[in-house]
């Protein structure tokens, strides 16, 4: 009779003390998840999961970073929270013609490099016919503006510095004459010296600006020049790039 009251103590002991300190230790946990938010760019997620034994919870933290994702076929992956692009680079992922990925039809490597040479060669005859044609153009300007220059650019400064030299005698002579009915007429005939002298002297000036306007012409054919050739290397390295990356294609 001892025995069995023994035996009973210790088993209330042992429930008691199950029911007071819960079953940390004894309970076999079966987690689920309660609560969880996802991670982006910016900010910590996390995930928390419930015994439902015992109600033990335990938590885990989902470090920020970018959740890079397929956006679309023959470009690289990008994080969608963000839009920030890696260096993974998504083909199409097939050989049968249509992507599984994006579902659209696509050509082969050799006949994408085959339409890369075609887009190419119309790039750069495309850019070889409009820089000649420009050319023409500002070549036909130059040459016309050179015929009408019949005096050298010195000519045409000296013949003005002398036209000068002399409307300003003639202004001097007037500036210095008295009153009076002879000199009012001597006035008068000096002012259409100075105005036949200007006449002159604004042909030479326009033989003179003709200098200038040749000048500007031949800076704009070197324009013309350097804009060519510049998108003759920018067409190129398109090419380049463009070649490179259908042959790492892999299908």
């Amino acid at each position: 009779m001892k025995k069995i009251k023994a035996a009973l103590f210790i088993l209330t002991i042992m429930t008691v003390s199950t029911t007071a300190f819960g079953c940390k230790g004894l309970c076999n946990h079966n987690y689920e998840i309660t609560g969880q938010e996802e991670a982006t760019c910016e900010k910590d997620g996390f995930i928390e999961r419930t015994c439902t034994e015992c109600g033990d919870i335990e938590s885990e933290v989902l470090p920020a970073e970018h959740q890079y994702v397929i956006a679309d076929c023959l470009s690289y992956m990008e994080c969608k929270y963000c839009k920030k692009q890696n260096d993974v680079f998504v083909y199409h992922t097939t050989d049968r013609g249509i992507c599984d990925l994006c579902g659209e039809h696509f050509i082969s490597k050799a006949n994408q490099l085959y339409d890369e040479e075609i887009r190419h060669q119309k790039a750069m005859t495309s850019l070889q016919t409009s820089y000649e044609s420009q050319i023409r153009k500002i070549e036909s300007r130059i040459s016309s503006t050179q015929s009408s220059c019949i005096y050298s650019e010195a000519e045409c400064r000296s013949k003005i510095s002398e036209l000068n030299s002399e409307i300003s005698s003639l202004e001097y002579e007037i500036s210095h004459l008295g009153s009076g009915s002879i000199n009012s007429a001597k006035k008068v005939n000096l002012r259409m010296k100075i105005q036949n002298l200007e006449t002159e002297k604004s042909k030479w000036q326009e033989y003179l600006n003709r200098y200038s306007t040749l000048r500007s012409l031949e800076l704009q054919k070197l324009s013309i020049e350097d804009d060519y050739y510049d998108a003759v290397d920018a067409e190129y390295a398109k090419y380049n790039r463009n070649i490179a990356r259908i042959e790492a294609l892999d299908y």
